[in-house]
């Protein structure tokens, strides 16, 4: 941890997970009460849900959790939304620079981000090897800014896994596939000397004399391999060194894949893999937390939200989710969700959710299923929402982050560049 975030954290131990520090600490708050109580999120892996209609101020809300897990000493993961292909962390990079939230975060927070002495927060954006991506990469490679844009890859051993698990198959087919998994893995115990190509091999010889055109599946192994692959390149940062820097929010994009479908490959390839690599070691004395944006296209229960081309990756994922969601308190991972509805997920995913926060929305039924009247969540404000924990309810005023929120139309890395590059001149100005 840096010397500015020891300065702002003031005898705030981050393993301990206090609910308050020693002293109060704005930073560590997500609001205030109308009795102007600062309110924190609760401590350990607590699960939660934000609720609320497309412009509620749900993406932002999430960034200032983000803000607070991380100057918790969390590990901070996000995958940006698949569907979309938006990438937007990036702006956390640089401190606010919105009037309004800026006034709000003085005067009701008494937080002035004049007074860090060093910017505290530090977020990578990281996509696979495209060609897109790596085009990007080379053509502002003098840029401010680009050093926040990495190439991420994988082990064989990561492909051959996530390729086990996330293969579109029929019955028989997916035996076969299981089959060749548990034979490879058993024989070459050894993760560095795994190769994709023993595996196909592998499948080959077992789908051999089976009424499954084993060529088939062999095109759509290759075809999963070269996506979550991409092209060749010299260096990349592996997934496992990722997940043990503590040092940035680590943020994957799929804004530089062409395919819808193949993003959710690759967005699930993400999932389960980070899933894996982390309950590998669970002597961590500190918390995972991994938020997933537009959670209800990813993974959704409504039949609305399901996408006749993608619904199996979409279904596969909830069933992913429901698993992790459900045993991954115990092994120091907790999960912040976004979503439009409360029932657009599955009931098992929400019922592990412990806190909610709900934004502005239109359902009476929901209303009134928390006891309030349908006109305060259609009347929220966006600088509010309704807090519900374990026992509490709360309308409070949202604390909003000390970051920049990327405005409305800055949906891409070349937005982040460009504002980065203008942040900088007039640093350099001033």
């Amino acid at each position: 941890m840096s010397l500015a975030l020891r300065e702002i954290l003031t005898d705030y131990i981050p393993k301990e997970e206090d609910k308050k520090t020693k002293t109060e600490n704005p930073l560590l708050a997500f609001g205030l009460s109308k009795n102007h109580n600062l309110i924190y999120p609760l401590s350990g892996p607590s699960h939660r849900l934000i609720m609320g209609q497309t412009g509620a101020g749900k993406t932002t809300l999430a960034q200032t959790l983000m803000e607070i897990d991380f100057l918790k000493g969390r590990k901070v993961f996000e995958i940006e939304p698949a569907l979309e292909a938006k990438s937007e962390r990036a702006f956390m990079n640089l401190p606010n620079n919105d009037p309004q939230m800026l006034k709000v975060l003085k005067e009701y927070f008494g937080i002035d981000t004049e007074d860090f002495k060093e910017w505290p927060f530090k977020v990578v954006v990281y996509s696979p090897p495209t060609q897109r991506f790596v085009n990007f990469l080379k053509k502002h490679e003098n840029d401010p800014g680009i050093e926040f844009f990495k190439l991420i890859t994988f082990t064989e051993a990561d492909l051959i896994d996530i390729i086990a698990r996330t293969l579109p198959t029929g019955s028989i087919e997916g035996l076969i596939v299981a089959d060749a998994y548990d034979e490879y893995v058993s024989t070459v115990k050894k993760r560095k000397k795994r190769s994709i190509e023993e595996f196909i091999e592998l499948v080959r010889k077992i789908g051999e004399g089976t009424n499954v055109n084993i060529e088939n599946t062999i095109m759509k192994i290759n075809r999963f391999y070269h996506v979550l692959k991409g092209v060749e390149v010299d260096e990349g940062v592996p997934l496992k060194d990722i997940i043990k820097n503590r040092e940035e929010i680590s943020v994957f994009t799929t804004h530089f894949i062409e395919r819808p479908e193949d993003r959710y490959i690759w967005t699930f390839a993400i999932l389960v893999t980070v899933y894996s690599n982390w309950i590998d070691n669970l002597k961590r004395d500190y918390l995972m937390s991994f938020f997933i944006a537009d959670a209800n296209l990813l993974a959704p229960s409504s039949a609305r939200d399901i996408i006749e081309k993608l619904a199996y990756f979409q279904t596969l994922m909830r069933q992913e989710l429901q698993v992790y969601v459900k045993i991954s308190r115990g092994k120091n991972m907790a999960w912040t969700l976004d979503t439009q509805r409360h029932d657009d997920l599955s009931p098992s995913i929400v019922s592990e959710c412990k806190e909610w926060f709900i934004k502005r929305m239109y359902s009476k039924e929901f209303a009134q299923k928390l006891g309030l009247e349908p006109k305060l969540l259609r009347s929220l404000s966006i600088e509010k929402a309704i807090y519900v924990g374990p026992l509490t309810k709360y309308k409070v005023l949202l604390r909003p982050p000390v970051s920049r929120k990327a405005r409305a139309g800055e949906y891409a890395p070349i937005h982040f560049l460009d504002a980065y590059k203008r942040w900088e001149n007039e640093e350099a100005t001033f």
